[in-house]
């Protein structure tokens, strides 16, 4: 499958409360050189999380961002 469209599936799933999922595809992708995550899609993976009570994954998810 396609960065572009893991990322999609990734936002697809936090939005809807799939947190398991989104983490799973946002780690796989985080491990991929050259892979690009919008910010907009990062924070919505992290409001999933913070609605899981996964609050040591948000951090690990935000880390991502610098």
């Amino acid at each position: 499958m396609s960065v572009n469209l893991n990322v999609m599936l990734m936002d697809c799933y936090a939005y809807h409360g799939e947190s398991d999922k989104a983490l799973d595809i946002f780690t796989t992708l985080s491990k991929t050189p050259g892979t690009t995550i919008s910010p907009v899609k990062i924070l919505y993976l992290a409001t999933c999380l913070m609605k899981a009570k996964r609050t040591d994954d948000v951090f690990n998810v935000l880390e991502f961002l610098k």
